[in-house]
């Protein structure tokens, strides 16, 4: 299949919103309490509203997200990535992690931090992440793996930029 990747421009701000509630449903480590509690506001929109949206695109319809905060000291943090059912195992959470890891090489990163579940650990494993720890119980209740990825050698004067 054909994939655009790219930035989730502001005026797909409520495709975003609607992928990102469906896709929050294929969680099974929240509750249903956590779950609306993800895809109610101010919660969804704290989400949705991060800086560094970056999306998988087929057929010109959004298929999958990633949602990462500004880069900070040569570090990018990613909140979520998630993909539609329909698409995964199609290259497409590939494809959306592969442009982020470019577009934070240019933007200085050199060090990538997420929390992944048990069942996703082996894909980001294939992809050049190693599990650096578990944080028990961690944020909503969950086990939580650390994942991380060094993309380049830390430069100061990549990531002390004003």
């Amino acid at each position: 299949m054909n994939y655009t990747v790219r930035v989730i421009i502001s005026s797909e701000t409520q495709q975003l919103k609607k992928v990102f509630t469906k896709t929050l449903r294929e969680f099974p480590e929240y509750s249903k309490k956590t779950l609306d509690f993800f895809s109610s506001d101010p919660y969804r929109t704290k989400m949705i509203s991060l800086n560094m949206r970056i999306g998988t695109f087929a057929a010109g319809k959004l298929v999958a997200y990633l949602l990462a905060a500004d880069p900070e000291g040569g570090v990018s943090w990613i909140y979520w990535l998630a993909v539609l059912k329909k698409y995964q195992g199609r290259g497409t959470g590939t494809a959306l992690l592969d442009f982020f890891e470019k577009l934070c090489i240019k933007q200085g990163v050199h060090s990538i931090i997420f929390y992944s579940d048990k069942r996703n650990v082996a894909f980001y494993l294939r992809r050049g992440f190693k599990v650096i720890g578990l944080d028990e119980k961690s944020y909503f209740g969950p086990d939580a793996y650390i994942m991380k990825k060094l993309i380049q050698k830390p430069d100061e004067k990549k990531f002390l930029k004003e």
